[in-house]
């Protein structure tokens, strides 16, 4: 009789992917109407808060996006 096998999530092994994950966002409109990423990686086991906004004066060799560490009371 073939061995039974189980899907159940517990019994797989992470993947890659999940196993170097060090943070989640999702994405977000200000009062402006413009989008920007809020979420949080975790360095050293220490959570930070991050909003990353798309750079609106890029140019050249300068980054397209930048991030920055957040509080709730500086978020929008």
């Amino acid at each position: 009789m073939p061995e039974k096998t189980s899907s159940n999530y517990s019994e797989k092994k992470p993947s890659k992917w999940t196993k170097n994950k060090i943070g989640v966002f999702w994405t977000k409109k200000s009062s402006d109407g413009s989008q920007y990423l809020s979420g949080k990686v975790e360095i050293d086991g220490k959570e930070i808060p991050i909003c990353i906004f798309k750079n609106q004066y890029s140019n050249g060799n300068t980054p397209h996006f930048q991030a920055f560490k957040t509080t709730k009371s500086n978020e929008e």
